[in-house]
């Protein structure tokens, strides 16, 4: 690791959270949408 931390975040750090946060929403979505399908038909 670095001994000197520089503020911000680099690259590759913001592009492993963004994969990190879209495989999270395209996990949790589908189940929003079967619970909200089956809701509707009661």
């Amino acid at each position: 690791m670095r001994t000197t931390r520089e503020k911000g975040l680099t690259l590759l750090e913001v592009l492993i959270s963004i994969v990190v946060l879209v495989l999270a929403v395209s996990t949790i979505l589908p189940l929003f949408a079967v619970g909200s399908a089956s809701h509707k038909r009661g």
